[in-house]
């Protein structure tokens, strides 16, 4: 969300270039023709002709290339027109007739430091510096040097030792803000970009302040910005969107949620817009709704992919399955080449417990991107589902074997080992409970290898091992139904009734749920428990 470097500070502001084009002095007859091009562009520039400035000064150089006052006020016009490298270039050939002139070599940092070339910009300002350690504008150009360097450190020094200085602009404010918010002094940051609100007539760098806030997690402060900003804005929709998107990942869903069915009323809709506020719905648990605003950001925009995705998942969530198979097989035809659309797809036959279509379509998905974990672990649940037990664990293995730090592959071919040691396969057994241990190894907060070992434990009689697991697994899924359950078994077995009894009525309550609630994890919905 940040703008570019380019946006953050004009090259050579207007009334600078008018002072430096007045100051000519005069010149002597041998060069009366191309000083009469250099007051024509002065007055053009004063016009905002530019176009017709650069053309008196094309005309200047050419009859009197050897002075290097006609080179830098080229290089001037040239960078106001947002030609930077061929200013740049003017800069330089006057630089070279005049190494001495400070405000040609300061504007040529300017060039240097738009261009990405930050050492020479740095190593540029260090000559004015030299010669005047006080200039507070080189300090500030420095400090935004520094800036763009991600040397933020050096960046807050500079440009807070110029503070003055740096109010005056937006661009050099907001840098100083992000400096702070990446040094971590929050309330340094606030501070400087609340102090765009006193700047009048600036709604823009308004907004700039409220992005980086926002790019640095200060929502309030984001959301202050944006705020102050309603009434002014040119871009409503823009504005309206980045305070929804604020409020939104500042996890007050409704507040974001409202700001968007505003919007909406007032008959600014865009993809975007949707796709958030189904977002809000399913942070809501309204899934039908979500649904909805999923199909009109579709119908706003059929060629973006992620909304058919997003639609998908919230279907099945919702425990719509064929409709998610729709969606999924409407995606394939718009996007053959989606491997995120065939895991969807897939997804959706497991839960309908169509194995061999789930096969191959996550054999699709795995084929068209052989980086996809998600769709490799689905391929080994639908051969799982379909009953072909060893072509599953093979596909297990491989996908440990090229993702071995994703702890879901560890966990569902454990629970898929557990389940095939019912048979009484006590290697599988043990070979489970590796698996699982991994997964947990890999992300703690998984609760599900945590049920499941619990589980054994209990079948095991290790009663006291399994309470541990299963109480963890509870702590880190407090709604899970089956967890409680189990865990009341092991209260009981331990004697401790009235736990077991609470435990026990929080299963009654949580199943109660479960029947209108998402749907389950994948693998425990095609195989069970």
């Amino acid at each position: 969300m940040r703008q570019g470097k380019s946006d953050r500070i004009k090259p050579i502001p207007l009334t600078l270039a008018i002072v430096l084009l007045c100051s000519a002095p005069s010149m002597g007859a041998q060069r009366t023709t191309a000083e009469e091009h250099m007051l024509r562009a002065t007055n053009l520039v004063q016009m905002k002709d530019l176009a017709g400035a650069e053309e008196e000064l094309r005309e200047a150089v050419k009859l009197a290339p050897g002075e290097p006052r006609y080179w830098a006020h080229l290089g001037i016009v040239l960078g106001m027109r947002q030609r930077l490298e061929e200013s740049a270039d003017c800069f330089e050939l006057a630089l070279k007739l005049d190494p001495t002139n400070l405000e040609v070599r300061r504007n040529l940092a300017v060039q240097e430091w738009q261009l990405g070339r930050l050492l020479a910009a740095d190593k540029d300002i260090g000559v004015v510096l030299e010669s005047d350690p006080t200039d507070s504008h080189a300090i500030l150009l420095r400090g935004m040097v520094a800036e763009s360097s991600t040397d933020y450190a050096k960046a807050a020094e500079l440009l807070a030792s110029v503070w003055p200085l740096v109010k005056e602009r937006p661009e050099t404010t907001a840098a100083l803000g992000h400096a702070y918010y990446r040094l971590g002094e929050r309330v340094k940051a606030r501070e400087a970009l609340l102090s765009l609100l006193k700047q009048t007539g600036n709604a823009e760098g308004v907004f700039l302040g409220g992005q980086l806030a926002f790019d640095g997690g200060d929502y309030a402060t984001a959301e202050t910005l944006f705020l102050a900003i309603q009434q002014n804005y040119p871009d409503p929709v823009r504005l309206g969107y980045s305070l929804a998107l604020t409020q939104f990942r500042d996890n007050r869903f409704e507040a974001s949620r409202k700001t968007l069915l505003d919007l909406i009323q007032a008959g600014r809709e865009t993809c975007e817009i949707y796709s958030l506020l189904a977002a809000c719905f399913q942070k809501e648990e309204n899934y039908e709704a979500s649904a909805v605003a999923f199909e009109r950001a579709i119908n706003l925009d059929p060629k973006k992919e992620v909304n058919y995705v997003d639609l998908g998942l919230v279907l099945i969530r919702f425990r719509r399955y064929a409709a998610a198979e729709a969606v999924a097989e409407r995606a394939v035809k718009a996007f053959p080449g989606s491997s995120k659309v065939r895991e969807v797809q897939g997804m959706a036959e497991i839960l309908m417990q169509d194995y061999a279509s789930a096969e191959k379509s996550y054999a699709s998905a795995a084929g068209l991107n052989s980086q996809s974990a998600e769709a490799n672990l689905g391929l080994a649940e639908a051969q799982w589902g379909a009953g072909n037990v060893q072509q599953a664990f093979t596909t297990f293995e491989e996908g440990i074997k090229h993702f071995p730090q994703d702890a879901l592959h560890y966990q569902e071919y454990g629970r898929a080992l557990l389940k095939h040691a019912e048979t009484g396969d006590s290697v599988a057994e043990n070979q489970a409970v590796t698996m699982l241990t991994k997964a947990i190894a890999l992300d703690s907060t998984l609760s599900e290898p945590h049920y499941l070992l619990g589980n054994l434990a209990l079948r095991k009689d290790q009663t006291e091992e399994a309470r541990q697991h299963l109480e963890e697994a509870s702590r880190l899924n407090s709604k899970g139904a089956k967890i409680h359950f189990a865990l009341s078994r092991a209260y009981r077995r331990l004697g401790r009734k009235d736990e077991a009894a609470r435990e026990f009525e929080l299963f009654r309550k949580l199943r109660a749920q479960e029947e209108n609630a998402p749907a389950a994890s994948l693998l425990a919905g095609a195989v069970g428990d």
